[in-house]
């Protein structure tokens, strides 16, 4: 998808809106679609939120995410799952606005279009080939438990090695690499991290989901779905035990 700054944006251009549109277009579910999509509802956009998956953030609870969508939908969000955009087309008259033809057939109208594909590695300026190192279509480079690349005595963390692409782990990332390259034993990366999702209501989650513990075999306990709900002006979150 092709963004003009201005009717088809990304998270960058979103931060630089001079003023709000009645009409918005999210397409991608992922966290920053999520939580682009919930702040602008609850200004009282009318909010579109397209995914070709069939439900939107897939590494957290399924009761969680319904509770969300249930959330979502009262603040007037239309989910559009399991659609893939076909084409993206800006429409003249007084005002300019985007037309998105999904492949289903179905067409939707918006003032606005925010393409929202997750994070992406900012390698393109680095000139990293001359170093020998490459990186996948989405900017991403390959690194060892240690964060090394395949070129020894150059490491990466962060958004450029991809998931889980966060502020926190990515900053404990960058340390274990620095003690590293200076021989210094940190130990190995904790299996579980907090991940925060500044929905509305928020997410807050760590370690695996009940999806995953399920196929394990490894018992789990939920909070009901009563339950969440009477909390949900605070928050949306989930614990595990075995």
């Amino acid at each position: 998808m092709t963004t003009d700054g201005q009717v088809v944006i990304t998270s960058d251009e979103i931060l630089a809106l001079k003023k709000l549109p009645k009409t918005l277009a999210v397409v991608g579910a992922g966290v920053v679609g999520i939580e682009y999509a919930c702040m602008f509802a609850r200004l009282g956009i009318a909010v579109t939120l397209v995914d070709k998956r069939e439900v939107p953030l897939d590494f957290v609870d399924r009761e969680i995410v319904d509770e969300l969508m249930h959330q979502m939908r009262n603040e007037k969000v239309t989910f559009r799952m399991g659609e893939a955009v076909q084409s993206v087309e800006i429409v003249a008259g007084q005002t300019r606005r985007a037309a998105i033809l999904l492949e289903s057939g179905k067409r939707i109208v918006s003032d606005m279009v925010l393409y929202s594909a997750g994070r992406i590695g900012n390698t393109d300026k680095l000139n990293i080939g001359v170093t020998g190192l490459e990186q996948d279509d989405r900017g991403r480079i390959k690194v060892n438990e240690n964060y090394q690349t395949s070129v020894p005595h150059i490491y990466a963390a962060g958004d450029v090695i991809g998931y889980p692409s966060l502020a926190a782990t990515s900053a404990e990332q960058g340390r274990r690499a620095a003690c590293h390259a200076f021989g210094v034993h940190a130990g190995p990366m904790e299996p579980h991290f907090p991940i925060g999702i500044y929905a509305i209501p928020e997410i807050s989650v760590v370690g695996a989901n009940e999806q995953e513990l399920t196929k394990q075999r490894c018992p789990t306990r939920s909070a009901s779905p009563a339950t969440a709900r009477s909390r949900a002006g605070r928050s949306l979150g989930m614990t595990r035990g075995s």
